[in-house]
């Protein structure tokens, strides 16, 4: 019987694997994961932002199985997350100039489902998946050719599970001075908010887990001050956290549980940056992403409704938040990155069609848009290369 399951969870990821045809592409510095307007079909897109040019490499990776897919990038090496319904992770090889699936690797295990949301590796060798759909944080050898041979350990996140659902939602990571730091959502089965997130610290020499409170007996989890926490920016030994609180239920007490929080990787002390607000004024609506600049400045962004999300910063020194206008139009936003050079604001096409969907390039100095490098599907993540 487990002959039989191998064979057909093989078949299942060759199926999966798209075509992309072999023209070669020039140097790219970000990668975006894009998924059509009716979210059937997804694509990894890579970009090389020029003001002289901008250069789009589209339908390389493109796949309408599955369609819900994240990307992941790491050792400056490219991943495709296939997400609820795939269970697998793929490496995206940019090899001569040509643009392939390495391989691509079953993360489902005897789980139901795995959807995994991230990978970050150590090696060529060795990388940890964060697993949403599980208790079980996998350890793989991405370089195994054998199936059997891509799970190197499970660590069992189970004892920091939200109590409704017994899973604790792992959603992001990210890895300083030999510690893994696991972002835990808590969010129960109903995608409810009840429960502040949480982060887990791995020591990654043994994968034991890190007793981040030495007062209190056990094992402990560091508590953060906010809900739904959705993901990492990592910049000068703080975690910036971006938490959406709980925009999908009727409970209006639990909608604005999130804010920007600061987790500092050395001494694991947390705070509270930004308030999302209450129901008396919610001025950034639900929080929903946040990068770093180099200069300090912090942005992020936040949806007052559907289809009205807008781009906040606060620059460095400042309490000062100030709002980015990104053009006449409404947008959803996918997400956003601050590089060295501007600032990449993923925008959905305008349902009317006056605007392409893409990414807004806004200069960091003046908060100004200079221009939109236009692609064909909706920008869902960017990361840079």
């Amino acid at each position: 019987m487990k002959s039989l399951l191998i064979v057909a969870s093989v078949l299942a990821l060759v199926a999966c694997l798209p075509t992309s045809n072999n023209d070669p592409v020039g140097p790219v510095s970000l990668a975006v994961a894009a998924a059509s307007p009716d979210y059937t079909t997804s694509d990894v897109i890579l970009v090389n932002p020029d003001p002289a040019g901008d250069e789009v490499i589209e339908q390389r990776i493109h796949t309408t199985t599955p369609s819900d897919i994240g990307i992941a990038v790491s050792l400056g090496q490219l991943y495709r997350l296939e997400r609820s319904n795939s269970d697998s992770v793929s490496k995206i090889g940019i090899n001569a100039g040509v643009v392939s699936v390495d391989w691509q690797r079953s993360v489902l295990g005897d789980d139901a489902s795995a959807n995994p949301y991230d990978l970050l590796a150590l090696s060529t060798s060795l990388a940890y998946v964060a697993r949403f759909d599980s208790n079980d944080l996998w350890v793989i050898n991405p370089s195994a050719s054998i199936g059997e041979d891509v799970l190197i350990e499970k660590i069992d996140l189970s004892a920091f599970a939200n109590a409704e659902s017994g899973n604790p939602r792992m959603a992001d990571l990210e890895w300083v001075d030999g510690k893994l730091f696991v972002l835990l959502t808590g969010l129960e089965d109903n995608w409810r908010a009840a429960a502040n997130s949480k982060v887990v610290v791995i020591d990654t020499s043994n994968n034991s887990l890190v007793d981040t409170n030495t007062v209190i007996a056990g094992v402990q989890a560091i508590e953060l001050p906010v809900r739904n926490a959705k993901e990492f920016a990592l910049h000068n030994g703080v975690l910036y956290v971006a938490a959406t609180g709980d925009a999908y239920n009727s409970d209006t007490s639990l909608i604005y549980t999130g804010g920007i929080a600061t987790l500092n990787v050395t001494s694991y002390a947390t705070a509270l940056l930004i308030d999302d607000g209450d129901l008396s004024a919610a001025p950034y609506g639900n929080i929903s992403g946040v990068t770093v600049s180099a200069s300090n400045d912090i942005y992020f962004s936040g949806s007052l409704s559907w289809g009205n999300d807008k781009v906040f910063v606060q620059r460095a020194g400042t309490s000062t938040i100030s709002e980015i206008v990104l053009g006449a139009n409404n947008y959803n936003i996918g997400d956003l990155i601050a590089t060295d050079d501007a600032l990449y604001v993923g925008v959905h096409a305008q349902t009317d069609g006056s605007e392409n969907a893409g990414l807004k390039v806004i200069n960091l100095d003046d908060g100004a848009v200079n221009r939109l490098i236009e692609l064909t599907y909706n920008p869902t993540q960017i990361l840079a290369l």
